[in-house]
């Protein structure tokens, strides 16, 4: 049973026209690790992406937002057969070794905060094949046109290395989250 959402989801907010300002992202994102950071405390949630992110009208004119869709949620640690979730928005893990942990719901995040940033999904116009080689042997290509502090924060979600991805907990600290979240925060003040 899903909760009604009158926003619609997060993939509804993306494909509006215009693109959404690098603070508006880092203050959507922080509320999606604030609940990865919860969900973490006890699994994984795999599959991760804009469908799957409720958007809830608030009375201030902002938006609130719930991640959903917890049918795929194992407990992290787990071997799998083959990845699960969405394939465009799947770690190099999940993909080529079927693991499941904390790090690939931070790797899935990375791929929305492109999509939210360009309006459009990081790995686009490529067979399934070429999508998993880029997954698993290539490098996600992250904007040139966005600040410094975005660029970083982008990095630390696509770490190769799993054990080197940032968490949900640290990655709320990270400048990107908290410069903008205080400047969001002024403007609705």
């Amino acid at each position: 049973m899903l909760e009604f959402a009158p926003g619609g989801t997060l993939a509804d907010l993306i494909n509006l026209p215009g693109k959404m300002s690098e603070r508006l992202v880092a203050f959507y994102t922080r509320m999606i690790l604030k609940g990865l950071s919860n969900i973490h405390e006890f699994f994984v949630h795999c599959d991760i992406k804009p469908g799957n992110i409720l958007v809830f009208p608030m009375k201030d004119g902002t938006n609130n937002l719930k991640i959903a869709d917890f049918w795929l949620a194992e407990d992290a640690g787990v071997k799998i057969h083959s990845y699960c979730g969405t394939l465009v928005y799947s770690s190099p893990e999940s993909v080529e070794l079927g693991v499941l942990e904390t790090s690939t719901d931070i790797w899935s995040l990375g791929c929305i905060v492109i999509e939210m940033i360009t309006g459009e999904k990081i790995w686009k116009n490529i067979s399934r094949q070429e999508l998993i080689n880029e997954i698993v042997r290539g490098e996600p290509i992250i904007p040139q046109n966005i600040s410094d502090i975005a660029k970083d924060f982008l990095q630390r979600c696509f770490a190769k290395e799993r054990q080197k991805r940032w968490t949900a907990d640290k990655l709320l600290y990270h400048p990107f989250i908290v410069d903008n979240f205080v400047k969001v925060a002024q403007i609705w003040a």
